[in-house]
């Protein structure tokens, strides 16, 4: 057998034996109902996972063993998924839609009765074929109120036709509706779609076929397959095709929907302005060799992602921080990146100091920031550009920012007019770099990796953001929302992380009870591929605190990339006990 699917045969087994589904990070006395939609133009098949937390699983149990047996007969089952129907409601324009069970699974109580068992149902709901033009589908979910927390969303329509327009929630998302349109067939790619159908379903059936025969199949017959469909379509498209897995574009509404649905409410954690880690360009030579542009990238903190993100030019990205103050801090600098022209004009921008004579687009990171260095504030430019930063994202975006959210904006950017850019420093003592030491910091070699190191890593940055692609994001590292959403949102998308910055924050989660547990159950529930990887922070004192070695050198901080699943196999296998563990097993590299 293939050593390396051996190894992730293996994983994947321990994973799926000790790690809880994707919905069981949650509360205790919560019982979370995740439903999806998914919309066709004769039919709507829904998927339910319903996970009870472990204070309310022997409820949940005897709503389902009737006989008091302790098992889970076929009947049993059936009945109770057949209730769970029976409190949902599905309508199409306005006409309700008989719900029909189509397949069932139950964990074991012992599962349950540890808060790790999925309840798994599938429905659908026959409809006449739709006709072209505008639809709107109403769902509510009301099945056992008293303890339930939902989650509700509509997949990404498999039929072409179909293109969602709208959707709305509630507060508690147990009621739902969406718009969406049932477009004609473009003439011209019905054979290019079937042939694309084709191959998408070689694909799959070859990949299922290699994981259960160990690639015994032929690889030569494959190929040929590969070859006679794709010479039959033409690469653009398709490359439009591929492309429809995760948006190019968010727009505004469903922006400011994913920050605001998808995040929890704030913690706290020291204020913090700008990032303190003199050793993130360390890992980016290597970071850029192990994973694939066009990926998704998630982090945590402030501009520091804006330099991973340069690097590995992924397609979406989400920041996902316990502060909202955080989630403000990237608002504003999203308004800045859209109103600048160039580096240099961002910089005036963020600095409230006037663009120096002779920048241009060849001007090295150290030489902008020497040129903005020795230059006063300007108050008339400061309000100037906070007005215009506001405007851009309430005007031009209509995001609903609150007085409050303005408010925390205006201190954000009035704390860069005050300092200078060889005084500001991150959270800390003052021996942490400065904003001006990080932005000309280099990797290893001496490279300059920020995303200020050039006008291309700056356009990566600034391209995303005005395509609404970077989703910042209030959320616990160990709570039951954020991460939680952020892997539905890319399954529904059919996108995997293939980056993920953690800086030091499990160090935090291993100080806190299980927070790390669930941290690592949030992560299992995340899409991940072989390329996945944990960009991991530790500072120096810390390390000599704890016996955790790292390389020497004058940074006062260390990073290391580490395989996302072998810290999950890890995990799983009980070799994660502390934070120190993380730096020796699996051993991290760089």
């Amino acid at each position: 057998m293939n050593v390396r699917i051996a190894g992730i045969l293996i994983c994947a087994a321990v994973l799926g034996a000790l790690l809880p589904q994707p919905a069981a990070a949650h509360r205790l006395d919560e019982y979370l109902q995740a439903t999806r939609i998914s919309v066709e133009r004769n039919r709507m098949d829904l998927a339910i996972d319903l996970t009870p937390g472990v204070d309310v699983a022997q409820k949940v149990m005897a709503l389902i063993d009737s006989n008091r047996d302790g098992k889970i007969s076929d009947s049993e089952g059936t009945e109770y998924a057949k209730s769970v129907l029976s409190s949902m409601s599905l309508k199409l324009d306005n006409r309700r839609r008989l719900l029909t069970l189509t397949g069932s699974r139950f964990p074991s109580f012992l599962d349950m009765s540890h808060g790790e068992g999925v309840i798994r149902l599938q429905a659908t709901a026959a409809i006449p074929a739709t006709s072209s033009g505008p639809h709107e589908l109403e769902f509510v979910n009301t099945h056992q109120l008293d303890m339930g927390v939902y989650l509700i969303n509509a997949m990404v329509p498999a039929d072409k036709q179909v293109r969602i327009t709208d959707q709305h929630r509630d507060t508690l998302q147990h009621e739902f509706k969406m718009d969406y349109r049932v477009v004609e067939a473009p003439r011209g790619w019905a054979v290019s779609w079937l042939l694309l159908g084709g191959l998408g379903l070689a694909t799959m059936l070859w990949r299922k076929e290699a994981l259960r025969k160990a690639r015994q199949a032929s690889p030569v017959v494959f190929g040929l397959l590969l070859a006679s469909m794709g010479a039959a379509l033409s690469s653009s498209t398709f490359e439009a095709a591929r492309a429809q897995s995760t948006p190019t574009a968010i727009d505004d509404r469903e922006f400011w929907r994913m920050v605001t649905e998808m995040s929890e409410t704030g913690g706290t954690f020291p204020r913090q302005y700008m990032s303190n880690e003199d050793s993130a360009q360390f890992v980016i030579p290597d970071l850029k060799r192990v994973t694939r542009p066009g990926g998704v990238y998630m982090g945590v903190g402030l501009e520091q992602n804006f330099t991973y993100i340069a690097a590995v030019q992924p397609r979406l990205a989400f920041i996902v921080d316990i502060r909202r103050d955080n989630m403000m801090e990237h608002l504003l600098y999203k308004a800045l990146f859209e109103l600048s022209t160039d580096r240099a004009d961002f910089l005036s921008r963020l600095l409230s100091r006037k663009r120096p004579a002779g920048l241009n687009s060849n001007s090295s990171a150290r030489a902008l920031l020497d040129a903005f260095q020795p230059l006063a504030a300007d108050a008339a430019l400061y309000d100037d550009n906070l007005r215009m930063a506001i405007d851009r994202l309430t005007n031009v975006h209509k995001l609903p920012l609150t007085e409050i959210d303005k408010a925390d904006m205006t201190r954000i950017l009035n704390v860069f007019r005050t300092t200078d850019p060889n005084t500001l420093r991150g959270q800390g003592d003052n021996t942490n770099p400065t904003y001006l030491q990080l932005m000309t910091a280099t990797d290893l070699e001496g490279r300059s990796q920020s995303f200020l190191a050039s006008e291309q890593n700056f356009k990566v940055v600034q391209d995303l953001e005005q395509k609404n692609l970077i989703i910042p994001l209030v959320g616990d590292f160990a709570g039951n929302k954020a991460i939680v959403n952020v892997g539905i949102y890319l399954k529904e998308h059919r996108a995997s992380v293939n980056v993920f910055y953690v800086s030091n924050v499990e160090r935090y989660l291993f100080d806190q009870g299980d927070d790390a547990k669930k941290f690592y159950m949030n992560v299992g529930a995340l899409p991940l591929d072989g390329s996945s990887t944990f960009i991991r922070s530790v500072t120096s004192d810390i390390s000599v605190r704890l016996g955790i070695p790292i390389p020497d050198s004058t940074a006062k901080w260390r990073s290391f990339l580490v395989p996302i699943n072998d810290s999950l196999k890890a995990f799983a296998a009980g070799q994660l006990q502390s934070y120190r563990d993380l730096f020796a097993a699996p051993a991290p590299t760089r």
